[in-house]
């Protein structure tokens, strides 16, 4: 079955969105671990909070400076 240019072009940027935002999630992950260890070295409660907290406030900063990029 063939596909148009344009069918396939917009998949391949579909593609590279959702891996955009795998990478985005994982990166926030990563901080949201070292934000929870330093959490728990002083002694502070540990909750999901904690956890959901630098995710997204991560993955909004990261946005925010592609879009400056970008121009949009």
């Amino acid at each position: 079955m063939p596909y148009s240019r344009y069918g396939f072009a917009r998949r391949r940027v579909q593609e590279a969105a959702v891996t955009g935002i795998i990478l985005l999630v994982l990166i926030g992950a990563l901080v949201a671990f070292g934000w929870t260890r330093l959490r728990g070295k002083m002694k502070l409660p540990i909750s999901a909070k904690s956890w959901v907290g630098p995710i997204f406030v991560v993955a909004l900063v990261v946005l925010m400076l592609f879009s400056k990029s970008k121009g949009h």
